[in-house]
């Protein structure tokens, strides 16, 4: 399966461990998402299956206060 990724950064002094945790339950409840978190730089990555789902990503990002970019 091919995977469009996006990347969203996050704004300084976000917690890592609360989006950790965000993630851990979106991860669980939406297992085809590939959501992971550059701790190193804030920046949150979106994957997603097809580019359909592209307006899930948006509200993804909104949901956790991103902007995304591509």
């Amino acid at each position: 399966m091919d995977v469009e990724r996006s990347s969203s950064p996050f704004s300084d002094g976000v917690d890592p461990v609360l989006v950790e945790q965000t993630l851990r339950i979106e991860r669980e409840c939406c297992p085809l998402f590939d959501l992971g978190f550059d701790t190193d730089r804030s920046v949150l990555m979106i994957g997603l299956p097809s580019p359909e789902m592209e307006p899930a990503r948006a509200v993804i990002s909104f949901a956790l206060g991103t902007h995304p970019r591509h």
